[in-house]
């Protein structure tokens, strides 16, 4: 049965791409550089860490980001405006891009139609770049580089369209893809790194392809800066994210003793009766330290109580490769961008510059 469904979906998304590829639906254009970070599949890949990434970089060089994001799982409707006068709190807005405005202070939209979104904001602010999070499926909106990254971590069942797999997208919509990121090899063998990379060119066929390493570090909950944890001390672990299993041995891989991890669903809201509950199982288990995610401990936070127990993991990309080439060709989109005037429909495909042979 699932095997049918996974048709069924593979062809609706097929139906999807075909009538944006040949112009039957539109792709509209801003007048300012767009960075779409994706990916196939349902779940985290890493796009969350590369954002982050790339608008630390932005900002190093004088320039201003901002973020389209659908706000997945927010408790709002219609398009919705983080700055420095929001005083909601995550569930309003969608936990990754409440978290990347609560880090980085810049401008983030949320809502349905980033084209949309895009629009109102520029009506308000004046900014240099969009990052749109998890774009790879919003065809409507064309993109000057369109990343797409790969959980290198997963095995070849995971990579089977939904719901016989977790794929959003067959391998064929590489194509549109100007870079091609696969992350987390730090979690497996050089043999199995191989292995992936023949497995996925042997569904569609990929010159050049950028990794990266995601690892942890932990954030003491009050100071917010690089802290060491008492490793010879019990930890709990907390998580709502689409990969616990990835967090928790990453945990376990900086020699750190886990007594209990409370798994919730990804983009879990937090209740007053839930942090009780976790409080109790450490006071009766002699618990002192507690370690959430940092998507989490924007929500945690606001839990005074946990204040004395909790440190969170940072989650950082590491290139591993051609990390130059890739950030040269950000600052690139910018001196080709127009002057901003109106916003306007624009081509008909939503593939921008991609890194090519030559720039290897």
């Amino acid at each position: 049965m699932l095997y049918f469904l996974s048709l069924l979906f593979k062809f609706i998304v097929f139906i999807k791409n075909y009538l944006y590829d040949n112009s039957y639906l539109k792709i509209k254009n801003l007048p300012l550089p767009v960075i779409s970070i994706g990916n196939l599949s349902a779940g985290g890949a890493g796009k969350t860490p590369l954002a982050d990434y790339l608008i630390k970089y932005l900002l190093s060089n004088k320039k201003k980001p901002a973020i389209l994001s659908r706000g997945y799982g927010r408790k709002s409707k219609g398009i919705k405006i983080l700055n420095n006068k929001t005083s909601r709190p995550a569930t309003f807005f969608g936990d990754e891009a409440f978290m990347l405005y609560s880090k980085h202070n810049i401008d983030c939209v949320v809502g349905v139609s980033r084209y949309k979104s895009a629009k109102y904001l520029l009506s308000k602010k004046t900014v240099d770049y969009f990052i749109l999070d998890d774009g790879l499926q919003h065809r409507q909106l064309f993109r000057d580089l369109n990343i797409v990254l790969l959980d290198a971590s997963k095995n070849k069942d995971f990579y089977k369209m939904l719901p016989l797999g977790r794929l959003r997208e067959d391998f064929t919509s590489l194509k549109r893809a100007d870079i091609i990121l696969f992350t987390k090899v730090n979690l497996i063998s050089q043999d199995k790194l191989v292995e992936f990379k023949k497995y996925v060119n042997s569904k569609f066929c990929i010159d050049n392809v950028l990794t990266c390493d995601l690892d942890y570090c932990l954030s003491d909950f009050v100071s917010d800066k690089n802290t060491e944890i008492n490793k010879s001390m019990p930890v709990v672990l907390l998580s709502g994210i689409a990969n616990p299993q990835v967090f928790k041995k990453n945990i376990l891989d900086k020699n750190i003793l886990v007594k209990k991890h409370f798994v919730y669903s990804d983009h879990f809201v937090y209740t007053k009766s839930k942090i009780n509950d976790i409080l109790y199982y450490c006071k009766n288990n002699n618990i002192t330290q507690i370690i959430c995610t940092e998507k989490d401990w924007h929500k945690l936070k606001e839990f005074y109580e946990l204040k004395d127990f909790l440190f969170y993991a940072k989650l950082k990309i590491n290139f591993l490769n051609n990390e130059d080439l890739f950030l040269n060709k950000l600052l690139s989109l910018g001196s080709q961008s127009q002057t901003i005037n109106t916003i306007k429909t624009g081509p008909t495909s939503d593939k921008g510059a991609s890194l090519n042979k030559a720039d290897f």
